[in-house]
């Protein structure tokens, strides 16, 4: 075999085992999207939403997992978006962007990413996750979302399966609490699993935009993001809508009435719903943890958007 050859040969296994890699790993990203369906092939919670429809009122709910459905995933239908889509019926479909930990900042990318669902409304609710200065976008995390839009389930059951085999369970693992000794071969096969995680994070980090603090104050930071999401939406023509979640404690009450200044003074045209008292999040029967809603809660949330959105396009269509 001539060094020509040669090279073609090498090329050409290269390329072949690089194939049969990439097949395995789609094959068993589909096998775990089956079994545990947080997130659809596009990224979000629920069916993937076709082409929208003649006469379709298309709204999109952006912020984090107050608005994903924390504590019911992957039952997506007791999400709040899935009960105000439910509530409002024809013409209007809801679509759930939200994400666990994402705040604000992540809200104008989640528009830019979808802007191929051509909303006609946005809702903002989210200011929980930005009690702190947040620049986390978990499908910017993903190269093969930036690349591709297809957002892969494998890394996050990886990561959630490597802590379960260290500590016990993901929630201990996320604390860095051991909860019993595991085996051997558990130690094992979590650090095997945690070295791929740690390779699917560096492929990750390629290309990915650097999220930088655009200050160290707080609540200036989300003001910011917030105020980036909605010139997004201005730029697409959507309506925004933005709605301040059941009150939290004194901290998110100052972030809510700094981010009705702000509005008032940058985009009065912009309208702002309090839903502070709507639920007392200390009542677990309706937060089940101080924070996330029951599924009564969601329906609560949900009944009192219904009049707002479909006030919303009733002025669309003037």
């Amino acid at each position: 075999m001539g060094p020509r050859r040669r090279i073609l040969f090498i090329a050409a296994a290269i390329a072949l085992a690089v194939t049969a890699t990439f097949v395995m790993l789609f094959a068993a990203d589909v096998y775990v999207r089956h079994k545990y369906p947080l997130v659809n092939r596009n990224g979000y919670a629920g069916p993937v939403a076709g082409s929208k429809q003649p006469g379709e009122y298309r709204v999109v709910v952006l912020g984090g997992s107050t608005v994903f459905g924390y504590g019911y995933s992957p039952d997506w239908t007791k999400a709040f978006p899935a009960h105000l889509g439910r509530d409002l019926g024809p013409p209007y479909r809801v679509i759930n962007l939200g994400f666990n930990n994402t705040g604000a900042y992540s809200m104008g990318r989640a528009l830019v990413q979808y802007e191929y669902l051509k909303p006609d409304l946005a809702i903002m609710y989210e200011g929980y996750n930005d009690l702190g200065v947040n620049t986390f976008d978990m499908r910017e995390q993903s190269f093969l979302f930036r690349w591709t839009g297809y957002y892969p389930l494998l890394p996050i059951i990886v990561s959630e399966k490597a802590k379960a085999w260290r500590y016990g369970d993901a929630r201990s693992g996320y604390l860095g609490k051991v909860m019993f000794k595991p085996s051997l071969l558990k130690r094992t096969g979590a650090a095997t699993l945690e070295m791929a995680e740690q390779v699917s994070k560096a492929l990750d980090r390629v290309g990915r935009p650097d999220a930088t603090h655009p200050t160290e104050n707080i609540i200036g930071a989300y003001l910011l993001h917030v105020s980036r999401a909605i010139r997004e939406a201005q730029r697409q023509h959507i309506d925004v809508l933005v709605v301040g979640q059941p009150r939290l404690n004194i901290d998110h009450e100052q972030q809510q009435a700094a981010l009705q200044k702000m509005l008032r003074e940058q985009f009065p045209s912009v309208p702002y719903v309090s839903l502070a008292h709507t639920i007392d999040v200390k009542d677990h029967s309706i937060a089940w943890d101080g924070m996330h809603l029951t599924d009564e809660g969601n329906e609560r949330i949900a009944q009192a958007l219904v009049p707002i959105v479909r006030q919303r396009r009733a002025l669309s269509l003037h």
